[in-house]
């Protein structure tokens, strides 16, 4: 009887509290969403989760993470502003680059950047010259999106878009670790450019296309790079500084 009592009492204090143990889990849940897009740099989500959080869920008992998880992204709003002052004084210059970082819970990580005259198995006899490198992606998910890559080449302050790069449907063998590339010209690839991620998996596999002895992954998408993009544009984390070269 004693603890029928205590039973029901706990379960008044969940239901005062506006905490029932359905949404006491949505609401860890919630927070979750956030913290984890805070951590993918989609700052705007994080913040639009936040911001619902107490209509959603008032009285909650995870308030207090709640506002720990406000200062974490305030305190990030400051650094991309203090980032944005760095980038528009020094250039491109200033921006790290990187090539292991998160997009959309996945860890994505690039290798052996290189030109040469071969991609895809197609050697070049002409000017181009094929930008190459390795991607590899750690997903829980088997058969995860990916991100896309581009070439910009660099003036002054300022990138301008060339070219995506592709999947090497003949290499792909794996749904997590391919090479991605491209041709570009001559001119292109001998003056300053730069590799550069936009942070979205916008990339979504395709059904394989299946061979006697192996089978062939390919993506269908897009993830409509900016024409131009200035340092200040990296800021905010949502395009990703691979890779400068060339730029004295």
């Amino acid at each position: 009887m004693k603890k029928a009592l205590l039973l029901v009492a706990a379960s008044t204090l969940f239901t005062l509290t506006g905490c029932t143990e359905t949404n006491l889990e949505e609401a860890k849940a919630c927070l979750a969403d956030a913290e984890q897009a805070i951590s993918d740099y989609n700052l705007t989500k994080a913040d639009s989760i936040l911001s619902e959080f107490g209509k959603l869920f008032p009285k909650s008992s995870q308030q207090e993470r709640c506002d720990s998880l406000r200062e974490v992204l305030d305190q990030e709003y400051k650094v991309i502003e203090e980032r944005r002052s760095i980038y528009a004084r020094e250039g491109f210059k200033a921006i790290e680059e990187q090539t292991e970082f998160p997009v959309d819970g996945n860890t994505i990580s690039i290798s052996n950047i290189s030109e040469g005259k071969i991609f895809a198995g197609i050697y070049d006899t002409g000017n181009s010259v094929a930008i190459t490198m390795n991607m590899y992606v750690l997903s829980e998910d088997s058969e995860p999106n990916i991100p896309e890559v581009a070439v910009y080449s660099i003036d002054g302050n300022q990138m301008t878009r060339k070219k995506t790069l592709m999947t090497d449907a003949n290499n792909s063998y794996s749904a997590k670790s391919f090479e991605v590339g491209n041709f570009f010209s001559k001119e292109v690839v001998e003056a300053p450019y730069a590799i550069v991620v936009k942070r979205e998996n916008n990339l979504v596999r395709q059904k394989p296309i299946e061979f006697e002895y192996h089978s062939i992954i390919t993506y269908s998408g897009r993830s409509h790079f900016a024409k131009t993009l200035t340092p200040e544009d990296f800021a905010d984390g949502q395009y990703i500084l691979v890779h400068i070269a060339h730029l004295d």
